[in-house]
């Protein structure tokens, strides 16, 4: 599922024209994205997601495209695992667009993440969740480091929250930091994570982004970079009944991303 995130710098995103420097922002996304899924075959043309990052400082518009690969990510029975230089031919082409565009994107990095878990919430009720044994889990946690969870929000899912005036928060986001932390203690209970490795909670507020709530389990010490296909589906899915049993997170679209390691980053410039 490749996600696009473009970085832009707030005083060259204000200089678009009021009345669609959102749209101009989100067509450059869609652009690339389209160009994404063509270029390194992806069969499926809704399984996409971008989000627009407004911030002081950036040096130069910048584009990150990250995405799974080594599984059979789009159930064709075939491993989706495109070449490296498929990978950078893509992302050339990413480029070429992007930096003609009104943002002038300076920079195109490719983000192929192998052993990875992706899912997009259901409005089902789940059934049960079976759990992997406590050998494996004890096993993983042994060897995953420190997790990191992040929650990246859409305005209208912020602005719901502020709506809602609950009287527990006293900014929209501190509601969500406490989610975020119900999710990492979540995540190291069920790996059995001794006291001493404490994780970390972010919260990300975009200009722009297509999915209400976009959630992060990053394992970015893990021994090998790799944690078992069964204990990320796991993490996904305990993930998704907290969302859904959550009355803040209930609402509203939500991805749920598992990774290890990191990327094997591709860039273009």
């Amino acid at each position: 599922m490749p996600l696009c995130t473009v970085e832009i710098d707030r005083r060259q995103f204000e200089k678009l024209s009021r009345e669609n420097r959102n749209q101009t922002a989100i067509n450059i996304c869609e652009k690339a994205l389209d160009e994404t899924l063509n270029g390194l075959g992806i069969p499926d043309p809704q399984d996409r997601e971008w989000r627009i990052n407004v911030n002081n400082g950036i040096t130069q518009a910048n584009i990150s495209l990250g995405f799974t690969l080594g599984t059979d990510e789009y159930k064709t029975g075939k491993i989706f695992d495109p070449s490296t230089e498929t990978i950078k031919a893509t992302g050339k082409i990413v480029y070429e667009a992007a930096s003609n565009s009104s943002i002038s994107v300076s920079r195109v990095t490719m983000e192929p993440w192998r052993n990875t878990t992706f899912l997009i919430r259901s409005d089902e009720k789940a059934g049960d969740i079976v759990s992997p044994s406590p050998e494996i889990l004890e096993k993983t946690g042994q060897v995953v480091g420190r997790p990191v969870v992040t929650i990246a929000l859409s305005p209208e899912k912020n602005e719901e929250m502020a709506v809602s005036k609950m009287p527990e928060a006293e900014k929209e986001s501190d509601a969500f930091q406490i989610a975020a932390k119900d999710i990492l203690r979540l995540v190291s209970e069920s790996l059995q994570l001794p006291d001493e490795i404490k994780g970390q909670a972010k919260i990300l507020l975009p200009q722009l982004a297509q999915t209400d709530i976009s959630l992060e389990v990053d394992f970015p010490q893990a021994v090998g970079g790799e944690i078992p296909n069964e204990i990320r589906q796991y993490l996904a899915k305990i993930i998704e009944r907290y969302l859904n049993e959550n009355q803040l997170t209930k609402n509203g679209s939500a991805t749920v991303w598992v990774r290890s390691g990191g990327p094997e980053t591709q860039v273009i410039e």
